[in-house]
């Protein structure tokens, strides 16, 4: 005995989004690393990163034609505990900081690409690139030293701190 017809279109309905949800459902990153909010190192490096974080927004103003790929970590806060991503494609708006989300926010109600206004106090980390080598990535450098050695070795040519 089968399904009735006329249950026939809404069980194909219902296979076909539990495929969709599991073929498309977030899968954890390889490369992801858990840490501690009070990890010393990561404190000290968001402490260098804010320390810093004039001389970065004065490199963003002036645009220096070696310069690209201006990016900020910074806390996103929409309720509960707040999620440190990134956004990239920086610039100023009327004395506000604006950016595009980077990364797939966890929060709910962001997407990535979206654009959002980046309140400096939240700033965590920056970077940039200047001739090709990237700049900032305080948290990055932490990280690093963490990576599994294939990814380490990924990540350097990818920043252009290889020699």
């Amino acid at each position: 005995m089968g399904l009735p017809l006329t249950l026939l279109p809404v069980a194909l309905a219902l296979v076909l989004l539990i495929f969709l949800g599991l073929r498309y459902a977030p899968k954890p990153s390889a490369t992801a690393l858990e840490v501690s909010a009070d990890d010393p190192a990561l404190v000290r490096a968001e402490a260098d990163a804010r320390e810093a974080l004039p001389a970065f927004l004065q490199r963003l103003a002036s645009r220096d034609p070696t310069d690209a790929e201006f990016m900020v970590k910074f806390r996103l806060r929409s309720g509960g505990t707040p999620e440190q991503i990134w956004a990239d494609v920086i610039r100023r708006v009327d004395g506000r900081l604006i950016g595009l989300l980077a990364n797939d926010p966890v929060t709910r109600g962001y997407r990535i690409g979206q654009e959002v206004e980046i309140p400096e106090h939240e700033i965590m980390d920056w970077g940039f690139r200047s001739n090709g080598v990237m700049q900032g990535h305080f948290s990055t450098r932490v990280f690093l030293a963490r990576m599994p050695a294939d990814v380490q070795a990924h990540t350097r040519r990818e920043m252009g701190w290889t020699s």
